[in-house]
């Protein structure tokens, strides 16, 4: 049976390919990676993988696409290859769409091509169920929905023991996942200035996305907390900003929509008390699994008790252990 996989350049591609690698019959799957910036990914030495980076080799691609028995759309983003599907109808029956969720969010700015798309394909994959249910909303959507981890899978030393708050040392804080406007980093920093005075140090990565947004929380959240915020402008290696994660005590997600998935997952597997907002879709998702959250509408300085956190360890480690992630996988390759 061949998978096929299309995919564009980004970060987490290599562990995705080498779990499939590692897990499942490699002669079963093709990667195909569209794009031409890839200078800064790393695909030495990676399994059954061809760019796509030029109109002969999409070309080729739609060929080898007509003997895949599945193929597996990891984000909605190139144009072109929309409107290629939409010419070859074909295809599109076989097509399982991997939602990212910034892929299909902007529904009032998406173009025509991918409306149609969208309304057209037969299979969802998603961790988060609500943004299926978003999908048939604005789009219309009428598949069926798989539900999976994309790519965001815990190995075993990523789970975390929960843990007493030491009263000699800083309450660390951790506020979104990026420098972008979604963030809405100002919103919880004028909150949390009410509690400047207290021991606590509040780290805001602003090294991805959009620099002059950066700048103006950075200014921003100076004149709101002094030496208490602790702007991360530096981009760090996944080890070190793993390290990071099992340092914070609490983290603050105010997205009106899925985003930062990988950071929440990472931080509840950690017993991490981590607040997001009532409505957002993510928020329902870890719920209806037995996960508790705090909500950011009611901001509080307070961590969750121990044996709360103990119990969304456990369920996380059920969830998003190796043998879950290989679990969810193999259902929609072979069901």
């Amino acid at each position: 049976m061949q998978i096929a996989h299309v995919m564009i350049f980004e970060k987490f591609n290599r562990r995705y390919i080498e779990f499939v690698a590692a897990h499942f019959p490699i002669r079963d799957h093709r990667f195909y990676i569209i794009g031409s910036n890839y200078a800064g990914y790393d695909m030495e030495g990676l399994p059954n993988v061809r760019v796509i980076n030029g109109y002969g080799k999409v070309l080729q691609l739609f060929f080898q696409l007509l003997f895949a028995k599945r193929i597996f759309l990891h984000g909605l983003w190139h144009r072109g290859f929309i409107k290629l599907l939409l010419w070859q109808p074909w295809l599109i029956g076989r097509c399982y769409w991997m939602m990212w969720g910034g892929d299909f969010y902007y529904h009032d700015k998406e173009s025509k091509d991918k409306r149609t798309l969208i309304r057209k394909l037969r299979h969802f994959v998603s961790l988060v169920e609500g943004d299926y249910l978003l999908a048939q909303q604005w789009y219309g959507a009428k598949g069926q929905f798989h539900r999976c981890v994309l790519y965001s899978y815990l190995e075993e030393h990523e789970f975390g023991e929960p843990e007493r708050n030491n009263p000699f040392q800083p309450l660390k804080i951790l506020v979104g996942n990026s420098a972008d406007p979604s963030n809405h980093h100002l919103d919880i920093l004028e909150q949390l200035s009410a509690f400047r005075e207290e021991h606590i140090e509040v780290y805001v990565p602003l090294s991805y996305g959009n620099e002059g947004y950066a700048k103006d929380i950075i200014r921003r959240g100076e004149a709101l907390l002094g030496n208490r915020f602790k702007p991360l402008t530096d981009f760090i290696s996944l080890q070190q900003y793993r390290s990071l994660l099992g340092d914070i005590d609490i983290a603050i997600f105010h997205h009106q929509r899925q985003q930062g998935l990988g950071n929440i997952i990472a931080l509840l597997a950690k017993g991490k008390t981590v607040y997001l907002r009532p409505e957002v879709t993510t928020r329902a998702c870890f719920e209806q699994m037995g996960i508790t959250l705090m909500d950011t509408s009611l901001l509080q300085l307070r961590t969750l008790p121990v044996t709360t956190a103990a119990s969304n360890i456990r369920i996380m480690r059920e969830h998003f252990s190796v043998s879950a992630y290989q679990r969810m996988l193999n259902e929609v390759f072979y069901s």
